[in-house]
């Protein structure tokens, strides 16, 4: 079964109650916990993301297709991996550096 707790793991609702409504959870399309940039997002049409309050600004993100992307926020170099262009790329925050795999014009 789930389990809601607090920072300091106190539970947050009766272990009956969160049993009840952990059925509930199917039902939702979009979860996200915390504020401004220290967010986790899980969109079921998107994927899984976190800091920003949407997928496509996200420094982090993973899609449902086990696309990977990884920008750094104390600086400007980025890795996208990505299952469907079957590569990964390495961004120095100005060019793509690093191609590891298939990547027809993209240098």
């Amino acid at each position: 079964m789930g389990e809601f707790t607090t920072d300091n793991n106190q539970p947050v609702l009766s272990r009956e109650y969160a049993d009840q409504r952990i059925n509930n959870l199917a039902n939702i399309k979009r979860l996200r916990v915390g504020n401004e940039d220290k967010v986790f997002s899980l969109d079921v049409e998107q994927g899984l993301f976190l800091g920003a309050k949407v997928f496509a600004d996200a420094p982090f993100s993973v899609d449902f297709s086990g696309n990977i992307k990884s920008v750094s926020t104390n600086g400007s170099g980025s890795i996208i991996i990505s299952g469907a262009g079957k590569n990964i790329i390495v961004n120095d925050g100005v060019n793509d550096r690093v191609l590891l795999g298939y990547g027809q014009n993209l240098f």
